[in-house]
């Protein structure tokens, strides 16, 4: 997923995330990072409808939990990654409130990005040792 974004992680701070390990543990999301968000295809389900993943998927919660942290309108990404046959990745946009409206679209291969918000506040007297030790 990290490569079909073209977005390098260290430039905005990444976290890789379980989207069912969120749930359960109510982890606290920072908004200024990106996740990449795993196992979307199987949210509070103990077992995975093949035939039909969006039947006990229950994008709603992990919808609802994204929502402490994340305004509604917020743009997420639905990846699904290269295939083996060399195919580009399928990316489908939409905000977290519509995210339950991706159930159509995903895959068992499919995860979803979520990029953070822009950083508003920096540590100066940190950018002024950063600063300092160059040259």
């Amino acid at each position: 997923m990290i490569n079909d974004l073209s977005r390098d992680p260290l430039d905005y701070g990444a976290v890789i995330l379980d989207a069912n390990r969120a749930l359960l543990y109510q982890l606290h999301l920072d908004p200024r990072m990106d996740y990449y968000v795993y196992h979307i295809c199987s949210v509070g389900n103990e077992r995975t409808e093949y035939s039909n993943l969006s039947l006990h998927n229950h994008l709603n919660l992990f919808k609802n939990f994204l929502l402490k942290t994340f305004p509604p309108d917020h743009k997420v990404k639905l990846i699904r990654s290269i295939n083996k046959n060399g195919k580009q990745a399928i990316v489908t946009n939409c905000p977290i409130s519509d995210l339950e409206k991706l159930s159509d679209f995903i895959t068992v291969d499919s995860s979803l990005f979520i990029p953070g918000t822009p950083v508003e506040i920096i540590n100066n007297k940190f950018l002024n040792v950063l600063e300092k030790s160059e040259g």
